[in-house]
């Protein structure tokens, strides 16, 4: 005779919305990634690479943080605004604007890869 366990099916009906909602809050919390801090060292780099992508028209590889998490965008640089704190990168599917702000790391495609 086997022993079937139903996993978490036999506790859901001792749990409250609240203990749900408190479960969901904790595994976000134990999820979030600090951003780094980056300094001038840094950005001074990632004006150097991106004067070259604009200038050389190669691929970028962006990435930036947003609500704990990292993303990664690669495609074209095609404008960096300073004064709206955004750039324009070219992808495949969509043209899409990124804040400066919140780049983490930029490389060229050729150094990543």
């Amino acid at each position: 005779m086997t022993n079937f366990d139903r996993g978490n099916k036999k506790w859901t009906s001792l749990m409250l919305p609240e203990h749900l909602t408190m479960l969901k809050e904790w595994k976000k919390e134990q999820n979030y990634i600090k951003r780094t801090e980056l300094d001038e060292y840094q950005l001074e780099d990632f004006q150097m690479i991106m004067s070259q992508a604009l200038t050389t028209h190669e691929p970028v590889l962006i990435t930036t943080w947003n609500n704990g998490e990292f993303f990664t965008t690669e495609g074209l640089l095609q404008d960096v605004d300073p004064y709206h704190d955004e750039c324009l990168l070219q992808s495949s599917l969509v043209n899409k604007r990124i804040q400066l702000s919140a780049i983490c790391d930029i490389r060229l495609c050729d150094d990543f890869l």
